[in-house]
């Protein structure tokens, strides 16, 4: 991940940064309650009533501990890529990195840019925000601001009315803190002013993550400019996306027997495939340059995680196709093949933030399983509900069986006899992954198929 670090250059005075935040749809993830970490505990200090603006000395936060319940903890980060977050404008590259919610990487700038800074980040259309947070750097103290400001607007230029207000915690072990706040906008902005190691330290000011938690208003809507050929740089290298039987699948250069499963959750698109070296999953949204961007992670063979990558993945015009290149493909599809060994992950069956009715996007995949049933009449099955580590565990054991009970009506509505399936919830007793990371928990959550005797 590339984090932004430029030469010293000496000045009196304050550092005003800025940071404008869009907020977008209704209910984010897959099979998972949210698509966020759950945080630590955090002092939560008292949304200030006036904004502030920048280089305005901002008075001290008073703070409170008004309680946190797990139902509010759980509500998904609308600042993240899995919740379709994406960068529009910023005066300093690497704001890109307050969206990854990886607390190892941050947003910082060691040279004093006159003005203040600003960033604007889009999701997909108006939000009910209940919670937010703010992460600072772990380690280095000086490096975090003095103040952060956070307000809520209905457009890129506001105006603006306030969330919350921060001041930098001095102690070592207080790097994130929270606010409960009542609130709704499709745009926030958040302000950095100062460094706490004074105006001329070196490192920072900085910044590692910000989450608005809540619920949008209405469902995003689903990326559908996929199809066609793409280039990842030397991470991916390049990418065939094409329609088959109503869903996108993606081949690749370099991996050319690899099948890419291809989720879009509304604007947020989650790419998978397997191959020698393990098992690869990205989460990307589409700039405002039409090019995707977003993190990849990789686990090997043995399950082991590798590091969150950055990604970025540019559309080629003119570019021979790759998947006319690959051995014809056998008749079984990937899903029949790999359920052919017994188990079968299902990644395309999505349903909106602690609902348990699969979304209509979920139609092909649903469909594909009952095509699939129907060759197999001999094959009897159980659906598996599974969660990632976010919320509270009892409520995501109840809707892991809610929602893989939901399943089991769709295929019964597909004309698969009740009595060949079974369903159960296992909540998040069972990851396949790390839930540290966006890409672990997108793993985590999903629906399983196995065989039955």
């Amino acid at each position: 991940m590339r984090v932004q670090r430029n030469t010293v250059r000496r000045s009196s005075g304050r550092m005003a940064w800025v940071v404008v935040i869009a907020l977008g749809g209704m209910g984010c993830g897959s099979s998972g309650e949210s698509a966020a970490p759950t945080p630590p505990p955090a002092t939560e200090p008292t949304p200030t009533p006036a904004a502030t603006a920048p280089g305005e000395a901002p008075p001290p936060v008073e703070p409170s501990t008004p309680p946190v319940g797990a139902e509010v903890l759980g509500l998904p980060n609308l600042t993240s890529r899995a919740a379709g977050a994406r960068v529009v404008r910023s005066t300093l590259p690497g704001a890109y990195a307050l969206l990854d919610e990886a607390p190892e990487t941050g947003w910082s700038d060691s040279e004093r840019t006159e003005g203040g800074m600003e960033a604007i980040l889009e999701l997909a259309a108006v939000a009910d925000v209940e919670r937010v947070e703010v992460t600072f750097d772990d380690y280095w103290v000086v490096r975090r601001p003095e103040v952060v400001t956070l307000e809520v607007g209905d457009g890129a230029a506001g105006p603006w009315r306030p969330l919350a207000r921060f001041e930098g915690p001095r102690e070592d072990e207080r790097h994130r803190v929270g606010a409960m706040v009542n609130a709704s906008g499709r745009f926030v902005r958040v302000h950095l002013l100062g460094r706490l190691g004074g105006p001329d330290e070196a490192l920072g000011p900085g910044l590692q993550d910000v989450a608005v938690r809540g619920r949008f208003r209405t469902s995003p809507p689903a990326e559908t400019e996929l199809v066609g050929n793409w280039h990842g740089g030397w991470l991916l290298g390049g990418m065939e996306v094409r329609e088959v039987g109503g869903r996108l699948q993606g081949c690749l250069d370099r991996d050319a027997d690899a099948d890419v499963e291809i989720t879009v959750d509304g604007r947020a698109v989650q790419l998978r495939w397997t191959h020698e070296g393990g098992r690869t999953v990205a989460i990307v949204v589409r700039g405002v340059g039409g090019e995707l961007e977003g993190t990849m992670q990789t686990w090997d063979p043995n399950g082991e995680a590798g590091g969150v990558a950055a990604l970025q993945i540019d559309r080629m015009a003119d570019r021979d196709p790759i998947c006319e290149r690959r051995a014809p493909p056998p008749p079984a599809s990937a899903l029949e093949r790999e359920l052919e060994s017994g188990r079968a992950r299902l990644y395309g069956v999505l349903f909106d933030f602690a609902q348990a009715t699969p979304r209509p996007e979920s139609s092909a995949t649903l469909d594909d399983v009952a095509a699939i049933l129907s060759r197999h009449p001999d094959w009897n099955v159980r659906l598996e509900g599974h969660t990632d580590a976010i919320g509270d565990p009892a409520t995501n054991q109840r809707l892991s069986a809610q929602r893989v009970s939901s399943v089991l009506d769709a295929l019964v509505s597909r004309g698969v006899a009740r009595e060949r399936l079974a369903s159960e919830g296992f909540g998040q007793t069972r990851p396949v992954a790390t839930n540290e990371t966006p890409t672990g928990r997108a793993q985590n959550r999903r629906v399983e198929i196995v065989r039955g005797d």
